[in-house]
């Protein structure tokens, strides 16, 4: 295994392909989901899995009270709850099935493998 630090949207061309990638609690640090996501599915050969929270009012509220803190104590990071069905839309374009999800009240886990049917 390999740990690189960084923007890894603005680093993917430096980052060798693997047969699978996992991104955990990653999206929802990242304000634009998509170049994220692209980047991450150009570089799986196999698997992709990631987790996100899950697009829920109470997950938003949780967040932008959060990010409400942040703003208040000068923190520039800002939380993001992406559209579940806009990221599996990007993920399904790049030729990735769905084969497995599991969520808890707030978190949710996909797994999708190249080409499955």
């Amino acid at each position: 295994m390999t740990v690189l630090e960084g923007d890894f949207v603005a680093m993917a061309e430096t980052v060798a392909a693997a047969d699978a990638v996992a991104m955990d609690r990653v999206v929802c640090c990242y304000p634009h989901f998509r170049p994220l996501l692209e980047q991450a599915l150009r570089h799986s050969r196999q698997l992709f899995g990631y987790s996100y929270p899950r697009d829920r009012w109470y997950v938003r509220l949780v967040v932008a009270l959060d990010n409400l803190r942040r703003a208040a104590t000068r923190n520039p990071f800002r939380s993001a709850v992406h559209s579940v069905a806009a990221m599996e839309e990007v993920i399904t374009a790049h030729g990735f099935r769905r084969t497995r999800r599991s969520a808890s009240l707030a978190w949710a886990v996909d797994v999708y493998v190249r080409g499955a049917t």
